[in-house]
């Protein structure tokens, strides 16, 4: 592992990711359902559009596991974020629940 939050792109008390520099990205989400039917979104956000969905996760019962991969073109302040849109996620001490987000080619031309 390289670290963890390595430059901060990840604004740990709001749970935004903003993207450093242009490049391609790859972001990864992992859980746990805590009741029946859950569901989050992983939601863009850039500067000419709103949070807009790109990828969901479901769960139909308590503590089924649920992933979300997707790899990105971001531009330099594009803001990526998960969101519980319904049910709760199982967390403790343990750590079920994780995000990664991680430059995988910069664009260096922009």
């Amino acid at each position: 592992m390289d670290g963890i939050n390595v430059g901060n792109p990840m604004n740990l008390p709001t749970g935004i990711f903003g993207a450093p520099r242009p490049g391609k990205y790859y972001f990864r989400y992992s859980g746990i359902s805590e009741s029946n039917e859950g569901r989050v979104l992983l939601q863009m956000k850039t500067e000419t559009e709103d949070w807009f969905t790109i990828g969901q996760g479901y769960s139909a019962t308590t503590f089924e596991t649920f992933s979300l991969q997707s790899t990105l073109q971001l531009l330099k302040g594009d803001r990526i974020r998960m969101f519980l849109l319904r049910g709760s996620i199982h967390d403790n001490a343990a750590h079920y629940t994780n995000f990664v987000g991680r430059l995988v080619e910069e664009n260096v031309f922009e």
